[in-house]
C-alpha cells in the first residue's frame, strides 16, 4: 500500500507509525477535532443564511438576477471537503 518511490521498508514504516499517545494529548486532539467541527457547522448555517439573503436581494432585482446568479455561485468550496 505504499508509494512505489519510497525508500523505506515496510518494517521501518510500521515502526514510525508506533508514537508515544499519552493521555492528555489525545484529549487537547480530541478537543480541537470537537471545536473544528462546531466551527464548520456554525459556518454552514452562516451560509444558509447568506443563501437566502440573496436570494431575497435577487428577487427584489430582477434587472440584476444574472449578477446574483454569479455572486452566489462564486462560494468558496468547504474545508471539510479538503
Amino acid at each position: 500500500m505504499r508509494d512505489v518511490r519510497c525508500k523505506a521498508t515496510p518494517e521501518m514504516i510500521r515502526s514510525a507509525l508506533t508514537g508515544n499517545y499519552q493521555a492528555e494529548h489525545l484529549f487537547a486532539l480530541s478537543q480541537a477535532l470537537t471545536l473544528y467541527d462546531f466551527y464548520q457547522e456554525q459556518v454552514s448555517c452562516t451560509d444558509a443564511q447568506i443563501e437566502q439573503a440573496l436570494s431575497i436581494l435577487c428577487k427584489d432585482r430582477t434587472s440584476r438576477t444574472f449578477h446574483c446568479r454569479r455572486v452566489a455561485a462564486a462560494r468558496t468550496p468547504e474545508l471539510r471537503t479538503l
